[in-house]
């Protein structure tokens, strides 16, 4: 998916209805010491594409506004 997409890091995340959170499976680069394990899906970029079941495209995500974690 990294070289795919060109992308500097790239991480899974599988919804969970259940709970209504994001479990996380997978970090590119391996942080898996630093990452959450489950992301409320409230507020997130995630949120809207489970709501519309359809792909939301984010360009920058700096500049996303539902992206909360900038570092």
């Amino acid at each position: 998916m990294v070289e795919f997409l060109d992308a500097h890091s790239v991480s899974v995340r599988i919804y969970d209805p259940n709970t209504e959170h994001m479990l996380s499976y997978g970090l590119y680069p391996s942080e898996e010491e630093s990452r959450e394990s489950h992301i409320p899906l409230e507020g997130s970029v995630a949120r809207e594409e489970v709501k519309t079941r359809r792909t939301y495209l984010v360009p920058n995500i700096l500049k996303e506004t539902r992206y909360q974690d900038k570092t």
